[in-house]
């Protein structure tokens, strides 16, 4: 299970996007002082996937390219999708090659209704509503909390 979190494995987290869907590697970065810590991102269609390792735990972020300085966990776009805009909890309480797992089947599976989530006209639309119902959330677990 660890061979995927070492920076020189990294191409089998997601080399079925770039065969599969055309998806390209943009930019990676390894830090191995600090936990060996590194992330890639990926270019496909109108998104950009970025692969993270941060102190042993595998994610997935996402980012639509008209939009790029914003990403999110992916696990918050799948609960978006798959449960049809009911955003769940975590799903991913299993261990990181599960986690990747389910999330890479999940972009195949439904990788148009992505494209469609990130389309410009949709897109900020979207994002307006994930993060007043992220604001929500928080503001139930952290009542009187500020953000800055």
């Amino acid at each position: 299970m660890n061979d995927i979190l070492k920076f020189e494995n990294r191409d089998q987290l997601y080399s079925n996007l770039i065969e599969k869907y055309g998806a390209q590697k943009i930019e990676e970065k390894n830090d191995e002082v600090n936990f060996g810590n590194f992330y890639v991102t990926l270019s496909l269609s109108n998104f950009l996937l970025r692969y993270v390792n941060d102190r042993s735990v595998l994610r997935i972020d996402i980012s639509g390219k008209i939009d790029p300085n914003n990403w999110y966990d992916l696990d918050l776009i799948y609960g978006v999708i798959y449960y049809k805009n009911k955003l769940q909890q975590s799903a991913f309480e299993d261990d990181n090659r599960t986690k990747i797992e389910v999330l890479n089947r999940f972009i195949e599976t439904y990788l148009l209704q992505i494209q469609e989530w990130f389309e410009q006209k949709n897109y900020f639309n979207n994002r307006y509503m994930l993060n007043k119902h992220l604001r929500e959330v928080f503001d139930k677990k952290f009542p009187g909390a500020r953000i800055q």
